[in-house]
């Protein structure tokens, strides 16, 4: 049978150790917003920006459109050099055989790149959200209009997502000011999530392409190699709107694509 503290100095003690727990727990949930915006972008990351040492992975013109899938997941203990090294296990496992031979002598600088992406997006959610308990990766290798993973204006229904166009445009995405100001309303009262991974709710995407065409000035693309991290709708601090983005438009056929993206599991 647990004794119960009886002298006040006991008491006291415990009393602090509770604070000091439930305070610990409450940091775990908020985000921590250091100067935080619906975007931040991080210009080609160390190792990252190599196009020669992707480009292989870019399906050519006879090979199917999209072939190439990739999605690791790992834990904070693991480390983002063990998560690299999976997502280069997986993408041999699904390479043609004819590109092997091309592909092996990249190996190691795709690993060094993936690592070096992974850790610009963990070192981002230290200083903001604490540590998550792990991560979610995906790298899809396209070309023409099927490279574009998500072509209608949205939010991500995610707390944070990292995304990185490694070959091809990058994607594009809105700074919500003057006469954009308003748009996050429509997001919080009108957006539904079709899937897990998207939120693609046709009135936004209408309202928001109408309206951008009076002012072409607030969007703003990614170029090849640089990566973007994206405020969710999930993002707990409501003080920081999620931010409204889609694939690039106008791919023609012959265009290649590599999207890196990484999500946070809380």
């Amino acid at each position: 049978m647990r004794r119960r503290p009886s002298s006040f100095v006991e008491r006291a003690l415990l009393g602090m150790l509770l604070l000091v727990r439930s305070s610990a727990f409450s940091m775990i949930q908020e985000p921590l917003t250091k100067s935080l915006s619906a975007a931040t972008l991080l210009k080609s990351p160390a190792e990252a920006a190599k196009r020669n040492v992707w480009e292989v992975l870019v399906p050519a013109m006879w090979e199917n459109e999209r072939y190439l899938d990739v999605t690791v997941h790992w834990t904070s203990d693991e480390g983002c050099f063990l998560a690299a090294e999976k997502c280069v296990a997986a993408i041999q496992e699904q390479l043609p055989i004819y590109k092997r031979l091309a592909w092996v002598p990249r190996k190691d600088d795709v690993k060094k790149g993936l690592a070096s992406s992974m850790q610009s997006f963990v070192a981002f959610c230290s200083e903001h959200l604490l540590l998550p308990k792990g991560f979610k990766a995906r790298l899809v290798c396209g070309r023409g209009v099927s490279s574009a993973k998500c072509p209608r204006w949205h939010v991500d229904q995610v707390p944070v997502r990292y995304i990185q166009t490694l070959v091809g445009p990058g994607c594009q995405y809105l700074d919500c000011q003057g006469p954009l100001m308003n748009l996050n309303e429509i997001t919080e009262e009108d957006d539904q999530p079709n899937n897990a991974e998207e939120n693609t709710s046709s009135s936004l995407h209408d309202y928001v392409d109408r309206l951008i065409q009076l002012h072409p000035e607030y969007v703003k693309q990614t170029r090849e190699g640089d990566a973007v991290i994206l405020v969710g709708n999930e993002w707990g601090d409501r003080t920081v709107q999620p931010c409204i983005h889609k694939s690039p438009s106008g791919l023609k056929p012959w265009d290649g694509r590599i999207l890196f993206t990484i999500d946070v599991i809380c």
